[in-house]
């Protein structure tokens, strides 16, 4: 059940102009959705709710269409079964009518509730973005397709390529290769196996194109850059040697 008309102007002017949260609210059906970067609070109607189980009811049912939200429930001021609220799998709520002041603050323990379980993921918050980047960072070895990767995490290249431009302004194969350059640049760094020897263990064939490719994301080519960062390492012992020394 969506707000009523009234429910949602009220609570619309006080995220919109006091709350300064620079949220986006949405209609997700079963109540509606604020949008704040990569995560929701879902804001959900339970003012015609008459007891737990109707609770949570509704809670299962907004959990089935955003799996990644945290929940509130808007209850009645009139009925007191508050503690089924928790009970019934939500994080908080909001009695109406509204009270500014708490709707600001709940709201903000949400977001900060959520942002705190946001930096869990690797890569990004997005279940389905963060799938995508472990699939390929299990196949740095190897170039992948869109189609193979968009199999991999059950959707389709479209929705894959729109959300990865999103969170990294990269399409996922681009996102791959930078990763796969990354990779090489750190065992060019770190080791002295042979360029040509890194250069297939990152997936490329042909050692001039690994070439072209390093030089273009790190500036200089695969052995300029060695030669670089083995100056830069020698730079740094001998400063702490003389720091130690000293």
């Amino acid at each position: 059940m969506n707000f009523t008309r009234g429910q949602f102007a009220d609570f619309r002017k006080i995220v919109d102009d006091k709350a300064n949260l620079n949220f986006e609210i949405l209609n997700v059906g079963a109540g509606h959705a604020i949008a704040k970067k990569h995560y929701e609070i879902l804001v959900v109607n339970c003012f015609d709710t008459k007891d737990r189980s109707e609770l949570s009811s509704r809670a299962a049912s907004v959990e089935a269409k955003v799996t990644s939200a945290v929940n509130l429930a808007i209850v009645s001021a009139l009925k007191d079964f508050r503690p089924d609220i928790y009970l019934s799998g939500f994080l908080d709520y909001l009695i109406f009518p509204f009270d500014e002041h708490e709707v600001i603050y709940r709201l903000h323990a949400a977001a900060s509730l959520r942002e705190c379980s946001v930096r869990d993921y690797r890569h990004s918050s997005d279940e389905m973005v963060e799938r995508a980047c472990a699939y390929m960072e299990t196949r740095l070895d190897q170039p992948i397709s869109i189609c193979e990767l968009s199999s991999a995490v059950g959707t389709n290249r479209n929705t894959l390529n729109s959300k990865f431009n999103k969170e990294f302004g990269l399409a996922p194969i681009g996102w791959h290769r930078e990763r796969r350059l990354q990779r090489a640049a750190d065992l060019i760094q770190n080791t002295n196996d042979p360029i040509s020897k890194i250069s297939g263990e990152v997936g490329f064939t042909d050692s001039n194109n690994f070439s072209t490719a390093f030089r273009k994301t790190h500036g200089v080519p695969p052995r300029h850059y060695r030669k670089m960062k083995h100056a830069q390492n020698l730079m740094t012992k001998s400063k702490d040697r003389q720091n130690y020394s000293g």
